[in-house]
């Protein structure tokens, strides 16, 4: 197991978010954070792909009625991508 020393400034507020109830211990609060930067990750990644395909042109328009479509179409592909996180114990 990876052991790895949190800052001294976020000492108080790793501590203050397990003494709300949210989370058991530290690890469990380390453990969502990466998830969190995982997901940011993801995003970023995503939205460079989505930039370089707007500036090669390689893209769809859409009117009034596809709008609705489209707009589903994403976030049912979000939700796939990204499942809604489990509620802290």
């Amino acid at each position: 197991m990876m052991q790895v020393p949190i800052p001294a400034e976020l000492e108080p507020f790793v501590q203050g978010v397990v003494e709300s109830g949210n989370y058991h211990n530290p690890a469990e609060v380390v453990g969502e954070a990466l998830r969190l930067l995982a997901r940011r990750e993801r995003l970023l990644h995503d939205v460079k792909a989505g930039v370089g395909q707007l500036q090669r042109g390689d893209y769809m328009e859409y009117g009034d009625d596809s709008c609705r479509d489209f707009l589903a179409d994403v976030e049912a592909e979000e939700q796939s991508r990204f499942p809604a996180p489990e509620a802290p114990r």
